[in-house]
């Protein structure tokens, strides 16, 4: 899964790093660490190829043909160039049971060897679509750490890293800041572009998912070493579109809409979008130079503070204090986490 197993990934990097500077990098407590958070990255890697779209897409998550498939969703099952769409209940409701897309982009060696090893090929392969911002929001923020953390002495890792960054970030500016499914059209949640936020629920998500694209294109710029198309386009959401300032809005907006739609902020907020601010703000503030725009990061951070506090969650507490220094946070209750 695009989002848990990047989070996974993320702390196994953390992990890693950890040994190697304490215990030093022959220990055998290191080397494992390093073992499963290299697995862990090429699992999630796996996702943005595992579908052969060759487009910059990104699967959802992916099982094999002998594993049954959930009632859940869009899967598509691979056949000799082909992927076809198989039946559910989600499918039925669309009218897409049956319909065939191209899959014959090739997946690389590295990462095609976690499902070759066990026997399987690509005509085993089953994968599920309508990925949603919550995915591509961990890709990024992963795809940096294992950048800076794992693939520093690993130049095949890293430029699948790079490689795959690139793809993902193109796919999403050539659409109009979405991400487009084999219909033409966004998922359901993957969507960046000024056209969601004219909408009553794209409104209410603008401030995180601004925050979002623009992490994503700080963190392509970062891992690639390149600025180009990316910092243009950064630049267009910044001075043209007004996102940098949408990123400060979110308790405001919230609570208009809690007034207006007659709900309870604190007992019917999506906490699952806890994970993906932090995601987004850790990623800006420890990459944004400008003096301005970091100030502003973190003005944005603090606007979720209220409801992310009430966690106490030392993954959400832990970046939220690298990200904004002068705010303070409980070490003895996180210490209790543990």
């Amino acid at each position: 899964d695009g989002s848990f197993t990047s989070g996974f990934a993320i702390g196994e990097i953390f992990r890693y790093a950890t040994y190697k500077k304490e215990k030093g990098i022959g220990h055998p407590d290191t080397i494992e660490a390093k073992k499963v958070a290299i697995r862990a990255v090429e699992a999630n890697l796996l996702l943005l190829y595992v579908h052969c779209r060759g487009n910059g897409f990104a699967a959802r998550t992916y099982l094999c043909a002998d594993e049954p498939v959930p009632d859940d969703g869009l899967f598509f099952r691979i056949t000799d160039g082909k992927a076809t769409c198989l039946e559910t209940t989600d499918s039925k409701n669309k009218n897409v049971v049956g319909v065939e897309i191209d899959a014959s982009a090739e997946i690389p060696e590295r990462l095609a060897k976690l499902f070759t090893d066990l026997g399987y090929t690509k005509n085993d392969l089953i994968y599920k679509s309508d990925t949603s911002s919550d995915e591509i929001t961990h890709h990024f923020l992963h795809l940096l750490i294992a950048h800076e953390y794992l693939a520093c002495d690993d130049a095949e890792l890293d430029e699948l890293i790079k490689v795959s960054a690139k793809g993902l970030m193109s796919h999403i500016i050539d659409n109009g800041y979405e991400l487009h499914d084999f219909t033409g059209e966004p998922t359901t949640w993957a969507k960046w572009s000024t056209r969601y936020f004219e909408t009553e629920f794209g409104w209410v998500d603008g401030a995180l998912n601004a925050a979002e694209l623009l992490m994503y294109h700080l963190v392509t710029m970062k891992v690639t070493g390149e600025e180009g198309r990316w910092r243009e386009s950064y630049n267009h959401l910044i001075n043209d579109l007004g996102y940098a300032d949408m990123t400060e809005k979110h308790f405001d907006r919230l609570y208009q809409a809690s007034l207006s739609g007659e709900f309870d902020y604190f007992e019917d907020i999506m906490y699952g979008d806890h994970m993906l601010a932090v995601l987004s703000f850790w990623g800006l503030c420890i990459l944004e130079k400008d003096k301005k725009l970091l100030a502003k990061y973190r003005k944005g951070f603090k606007a979720w503070r209220t409801s992310l506090e009430r966690e106490h969650v030392p993954g959400y507490d832990l970046p939220y204090a690298l990200s904004c220094p002068d705010e303070e946070i409980d070490l003895d209750r996180l210490a209790g986490w543990f």
